[in-house]
This record gives structure tokens, sequence and C-alpha cells, in this order.
């Protein structure tokens, strides 16, 4: 998803929520879309084209993978976990991400469950020229099947 490839790579867990992050394995779908997009000077052009639904995206989540998620489960892209908390059927966290525009960071809060997530994120990202460009995205996710066999062509 757009800039949203910026954030989330499977990392390392680094505090004990995030290692204890479990999903089911099978067939995921996330969808997503742009629901605003600011910065200082920011052509309308600009904001027009970024705001809007983007692609959906389905990939297969193997049981080792569903047993240790990292933040590109929710996202996709390159990022840390900086900060995470999952309680009561909430994730609320912060990633750190680094792409080929530079430093972003994401603050995520949102519905969290084994089988789904629908996730408000926040991402401001820092732009050569100390130009900072914010964009609220929110992004869904849920299992839809079993993943095919191997031979039967990947979704």
């Amino acid at each position: 998803m757009l800039l949203l490839a910026a954030c989330g790579a499977a990392g390392e867990p680094e505090n004990a929520a995030a290692a204890d992050m479990r999903i089911a394995p099978g067939l995921w779908e996330r969808t997503g879309a742009v629901i605003d997009a600011r910065g200082e000077n920011l052509p309308i052009e600009a904001k027009r084209r970024l705001i809007g639904p983007r692609p959906s995206a389905r990939f297969c989540v193997t049981p080792g993978e569903a047993a240790r998620p990292g933040p590109g489960f929710v996202a996709g892209g390159n990022c840390a976990w900086r900060a995470l908390s999952l309680e009561n059927g909430r994730l609320r966290g912060i990633m750190a991400c680094r792409d080929e525009i530079g430093p972003s960071e994401a603050a995520v809060d949102g519905a969290y469950g084994p089988q789904s997530y629908d996730l408000r994120i926040e991402i401001v990202n820092r732009l050569p020229g100390d130009a900072v460009l914010t964009l609220d995205v929110r992004t869904r996710g849920r299992r839809i099947g079993e993943c095919p066999q191997e031979g039967e062509g990947k979704q």
C-alpha cells in the first residue's frame, strides 16, 4: 500500500506484547485506504492523488510466521515495533520505518484478533529538506481460507 509499504517487515519482537502476538495461519487479505494527507505546502492535486483506496493484497501466512508476526503483517514493508500493546482485542503501537524516501514513524490503533484486524494508522514521513507528510490510513485484514497447495499458483 503506497507508503504503507515502508512500514512493516518481519522484525524481531522488541517487547513482550510483540513476542505474544499470534495470528491464524492461512490465506489472508489486506485492504486499505488513505483517509487524509497533510503536509506544509502540499498541493491540493497531490493530496487528491494520495487519498483513496489502495489495491488489496492476498498472502499466505505459514504456521511459523503466524507464531511470530512482525509489523509487516498489518502494514507491509520495512519496519520494527518501537512500542506495542495487545489488550482486550485492541492493538496499539508505534513502528519505526525506513524506505528509499527516508525515515517514518507510524502510530497504530484498532481492533485485533487472530482471524482479523481493523486498524487506523497515522504515518509521519520525514522527507528530504525537512518536509513532513502525514497520512491517515485505515487498513483491514482477515483470514479468508487455506493457502493454495503448491503448484496451484499464488494469489
